[in-house]
């Protein structure tokens, strides 16, 4: 039976993680593994050493709290199932090397894990990566492909729906070639629009919780030290 033969070994991974030992990884991780016990089980003992290599959250903070001005990555209001939604300002995101972003994204996630997520009712995200005033040579598609690799591989089953906007026609390729080096099912998971304010997006997210330059009805962020969550029942 399976569940026989690969809980156990799952389940003693995640017995070695010094926090947050919620069951549900074992699922996520098996989902994320399509079902395979042992890449999941393989899957699980990378993250747990990777978890158990992170200062803690107030020390997270400390390092990347002189990023938030920038608001690279930021927590902006939820979508129509109530998943919260993570944007990335691509513009900003360049300027930063490779190391800092993905600390900046670490922090968010597992504030995201921690604060947003309701525990068998919502528990995954969504992407917004916003591609405005970035020319093809200065996408950092580096980093990008660094960033998603390491959400499929530390979040499994996190991401619910990615949406990719302001994209020039020229650029589908490059985003074709990023997908390349993501599952299968992350990569259907993508949708990419050369408007900023596709009507997808407002169809995802409620104006009542989507910035103004999306074509929502929420004044653009200007402070992004701690994520912005409009009332739910307010959203229209």
């Amino acid at each position: 039976h399976w569940q026989q033969k690969g809980f156990r070994p799952l389940t003693e991974q995640l017995h070695r993680q010094r926090d947050r030992k919620d069951l549900t990884q074992v699922l996520r991780f098996l989902q994320g593994s399509a079902w395979s016990v042992e890449e999941a089980t393989d899957a699980l003992t990378r993250y747990v050493e990777w978890r158990n290599s992170l200062p803690d959250h107030s020390d997270l903070r400390k390092d990347v709290e002189v990023l938030f001005r920038s608001g690279a990555i930021y927590w902006h209001g939820r979508d129509v199932f109530l998943r919260p939604v993570l944007v990335i300002r691509t513009l900003e995101l360049a300027k930063m090397t490779q190391e800092r972003a993905l600390q900046l994204v670490v922090y968010w996630l597992e504030f995201g894990v921690d604060k947003l997520m309701v525990p068998g009712k919502v528990e995954q995200w969504v992407v917004v990566v916003d591609l405005t005033g970035v020319s093809a040579s200065a996408i950092p598609v580096s980093t990008l492909k660094t960033v998603m690799s390491f959400l499929q591989k530390n979040y499994r089953a996190r991401l619910g729906k990615a949406v990719v906007v302001s994209l020039p026609w020229m650029l589908q390729m490059m985003v074709s070639v990023v997908k390349g080096f993501i599952k299968k099912t992350t990569a259907d998971k993508i949708d990419t629009y050369a408007e900023k304010d596709p009507r997808s997006l407002r169809e995802l997210i409620p104006r009542g919780q989507l910035e103004d330059k999306f074509g929502g009805a929420v004044p653009d962020a200007a402070e992004f030290h701690w994520p912005v969550m409009p009332p739910v029942s307010s959203s229209k």
